[in-house]
């Protein structure tokens, strides 16, 4: 019994071992997939701020353009 007792307990630490070791090895495979998908949102966050900003250039220059035509459009009937 005191054999077979002492190879259940070292086999109950080895699996206990193992346990711990696996819960460490995931926790450090969580955390390095949260840093980098922080890291991706992060970087598509600014993708998406860049391409905002440009979006609102390109439609100022268009609201600019159609308020030139809508001028020279009036000035036209008017001198029409």
């Amino acid at each position: 019994n005191y054999l077979a007792s002492d190879k259940i307990r070292a086999a109950a630490e080895r699996l206990r071992s193992d346990a711990v070791r696996l819960a460490r090895e995931k926790d450090e495979q969580a955390f390095k997939n949260n840093f980098e998908s922080s890291r991706r949102l992060g970087e598509r966050i600014n993708d998406i701020e860049y391409w905002k900003g440009e979006l609102e250039k390109t439609k100022d220059k268009m609201k600019r353009k159609i308020d030139d035509v809508e001028f020279k459009r009036r000035e036209v009937e008017r001198l029409l």
